[in-house]
C-alpha cells in the first residue's frame, strides 16, 4: 500500500513554539504552595468581587470559591475536608479582609490562628461555650481565619470530628452551644485531637469590637488583615473599606531604640 501522498501523514518538520498553545501554557504552570479558600453563600455575593481581589493580591495564593446556600455556610466549612483536598490551605471568610502583604504563615503546615479575644465579653457566645464545654480560652481561635494542612490526616480529621460533635449536639449528646455558627464545633474538635496550634498576633485578625467592647487594651501599630464579624451583614463591605482606609497605611519598621525598649518592658500581647 502506497502512503507518500496519504493524507492522515503528519509533517515531522519542526515548527516554532507557539506561546498561545494551551500545551506550552501548562508547562510552565507549577502547583500553588497553598490554596485560599472561602465560601460565598447568596447573601454575601455582592463581597465576593473585592474579596478574593484581596485575597490573590495579598496571599499571592489562587483562590477556590465554594458556593452554597445561604442555610449551609457554616456546615459547608467543616466539609472543607471534602471539599478542597490534600494540600495546605489558607481559609477566609468573606468577611474577613488583608489590607497589606501578609507573611507566608502557611508555609509551616501548621495549624495557624488568631485567638478571638471575644471571650472576654462575660455575654459572649465564647464565653458560654470555653465554660460549658471546658474548652481552652488561651487557645480558642477565631475561625473566620486560619491555615491548616489538609495533606495531613490529623488536620483532615478536625473537620470530620467537627461534623461529630455537631451531630452529638443535635442530639443531646453533649451540653447546649452558644455560638451560632462552626467556630465552637473547630475548637472543640481541635482540643479533642490534641492538634497543636501555632498561635498568631492579633493584628492578622483584628476585628474592631475587640477594642470598642473593652476585650483588647491596644490596636495594633500595623494590622494586616480586618474582620467585619458581628457587624450587621448589610454594613459589612462599608466597614471593611472604612478598616482598610484607617489601617492600610505603609508603616516602618520600629526604631532600634523603640524596639528595645519594648522588648524590655514585654509588652507584647498574643
Amino acid at each position: 500500500m502506497k502512503t507518500a501522498n496519504h493524507p492522515l501523514k503528519k509533517d515531522h518538520t519542526p515548527k516554532p513554539h507557539d506561546p498561545r498553545l494551551h500545551q506550552s501554557r501548562l508547562s510552565g504552570m507549577v502547583e500553588p504552595e497553598a490554596l485560599c479558600v472561602t465560601i460565598c453563600t447568596p447573601a454575601y455575593a455582592h463581597m465576593r468581587e473585592e474579596a478574593v481581589a484581596a485575597f490573590r493580591r495579598h496571599f499571592g495564593l489562587p483562590v477556590l470559591v465554594i458556593e452554597c446556600a445561604d442555610s449551609e455556610g457554616y456546615e459547608t466549612k467543616m466539609k472543607l475536608d471534602l471539599l478542597v483536598g490534600p494540600r495546605k490551605m489558607v481559609f477566609c471568610d468573606l468577611d474577613f479582609r488583608p489590607i497589606r502583604s501578609f507573611p507566608p504563615v502557611w508555609q509551616s503546615g501548621a495549624w495557624c490562628a488568631v485567638r478571638d479575644h471575644g471571650h472576654k465579653h462575660p455575654s459572649s457566645f465564647a464565653s458560654y461555650d470555653i465554660e460549658a464545654h471546658g474548652l481552652d480560652a488561651l487557645s480558642y481561635f477565631n475561625s473566620g481565619f486560619f491555615t491548616c494542612d489538609l495533606s495531613k490526616p490529623q488536620h483532615a480529621a478536625v473537620f470530620s470530628t467537627a461534623r461529630i460533635i455537631w451531630q452529638d449536639v443535635q442530639e443531646g449528646k453533649r451540653p447546649p452551644v452558644g455560638d451560632f455558627g462552626d467556630q465552637f464545633y473547630l475548637n472543640a474538635a481541635v482540643r479533642q485531637l490534641g492538634i497543636s496550634i501555632s498561635l498568631l498576633p492579633v493584628s492578622m485578625n483584628w476585628l474592631r469590637g475587640y477594642a470598642e467592647h473593652g476585650m483588647f487594651p491596644y490596636v495594633p501599630r500595623v494590622i494586616y488583615a480586618v474582620h467585619a464579624a458581628g457587624v450587621p451583614l448589610t454594613g459589612k463591605l462599608s466597614h471593611l473599606l472604612f478598616m482598610e482606609q484607617a489601617h492600610g497605611y505603609a508603616a516602618a519598621d520600629l526604631c532600634d531604640s523603640v524596639a528595645r525598649e519594648h522588648l524590655a518592658l514585654s509588652v507584647e500581647l498574643a
